[in-house]
């Protein structure tokens, strides 16, 4: 689907962070936007402070939860938050999975679509679940104490990439365009206008410019990042699983 490019076109790329220089491999393009994979919650309704994956299974939170389905983006994500709760350095699919059942009782429902995480949340229904930090802003305008956390194993990297089609009759005009998207105007412009969180390290934002967007090298260098080659081969069977052993 992608055409191979030409790095030494794209000289920004040399000012973004890392993790976004080449999530599909060196020959395809960078991300533009890193957001995070973290849990917002409402501290009155949890009853509870939250700073951790783990904290997902305390008690107070029976039946004040949502959690993704093993089918949305962020459904892997939080079958390796299971196994880092499950106490596993590597991954293990078993821990994982056996650590989701014990939840099962305490999860209001399953959700596919953001939207519903924010209809639930805003009715009263839920008091906390992982959630996309770009969405709190939603969250903040029907409960305005809610509080997102990137929990302390590390949340979620969730990235955009921009990449040229195959076949493309104006290849070096599209390397040109992504090293315009990578530049510090443009992605400063974005980021104050809360539209994607920035990839490009040069650009300063205020306290206030950065609320609700995923900001700053500490906040990006402790974000993990799932081996999606891993992912994509063993998703069928985390599926199945998913639906046989932990919401039956």
């Amino acid at each position: 689907m992608f055409e191979k490019i030409d790095r030494s076109r794209i000289p920004n790329l040399n000012n973004i962070y890392d993790i976004a220089k080449a999530p599909l491999g060196e020959d395809y393009g960078p991300a533009y936007t890193i957001g995070q994979l973290g849990i917002a919650y409402n501290p009155k309704a949890a009853g509870m402070e939250i700073k951790s994956w783990s904290d997902l299974w305390n008690p107070k939170l029976a039946k004040k939860l949502t959690m993704p389905n093993i089918t949305s983006t962020s459904g892997p994500m939080v079958v390796d938050a299971a196994s880092l709760v499950a106490g596993g350095q590597a991954f293990n699919a078993d821990q994982a999975f056996a650590k989701l059942k014990e939840l099962n009782n305490s999860v209001v429902k399953y959700y596919g679509q953001t939207s519903e995480f924010v209809n639930m949340y805003s009715q009263g229904e839920i008091a906390a679940g992982p959630i996309m930090e770009m969405y709190v802003k939603d969250l903040k305008a029907a409960v305005p104490e809610t509080k997102f956390v990137s929990p302390q194993e590390g949340g979620y990297a969730i990235m955009n990439t921009v990449n040229i089609v195959k076949g493309s009759k104006n290849k070096q005009l599209a390397e040109d365009f992504i090293n315009w998207h990578l530049s510090k105007e443009v992605q400063e412009k974005s980021a104050k206008a809360k539209v994607d969180s920035p990839v490009n390290k040069e650009l300063k934002l205020t306290a206030e410019e950065a609320q609700g967007i995923t900001y700053g090298a500490d906040t990006v260098a402790k974000l993990r990042k799932l081996d999606m080659k891993f992912v994509n081969q063993n998703l069928k069977a985390w599926i199945d699983r998913f639906n046989k052993e932990v919401t039956r």
